[in-house]
């Protein structure tokens, strides 16, 4: 009995090892690449929407100027609001603190929602108004295994 618990031991230990050798030669699997990712804290989108949501410097350096930027805007005083497209640079760019947190939904006054949208390299981040007209998309891309922020949809009344 003690010979077989120290074989799946040594069996345990055995493919712990072959996992974590990295052989310059050997060209890194899918897994290897994604545990780098996370470990390097920027790559996975939780990790870095959550520095982006909070971290001035950090935000600027990941937004690709110009960025596009649509919104609604009063046509003419006809009332009927239409789509405008405008282009934010650099110099403009105001630091938006996306924090958030679950009781924003409930509270009395311009409560909303957060919603994310996650794929392989695009992320649209949500706010969405409880009856109160909210209604803002922020959509992040990925480019060379880094995520920046490519679009800005506010479209709330």
């Amino acid at each position: 009995m003690r010979a077989s618990h120290f074989f799946i031991f040594l069996l345990t230990i055995s493919l712990i090892f072959n996992g974590c050798n990295n052989h310059p030669d050997k060209k890194p699997s899918r897994l290897s690449t994604t545990n780098t990712i996370v470990a390097n804290n920027l790559d996975s989108f939780p990790v870095f929407v959550k520095l982006f949501k909070t971290d001035s410097i950090f935000q600027l350096t990941r937004i690709k100027f110009p960025l596009t930027k649509e919104t609604l805007e009063e046509n003419d005083g006809t009332g009927t609001p239409e789509r405008v497209t405008t282009e934010i640079n650099s110099k403009q760019w105001i630091y938006l603190s996306l924090k958030y947190d679950s009781t924003y939904s409930t509270r009395d006054i311009d409560a909303y929602t957060e919603k994310l949208i996650l794929s392989i390299d695009t992320a649209h981040l949500l706010y969405l108004g409880v009856n109160n007209g909210i209604n803002v998309e922020f959509i992040f891309s990925r480019t060379n295994n880094n995520w920046y922020l490519t679009r800005l949809i506010d479209l709330s009344d």
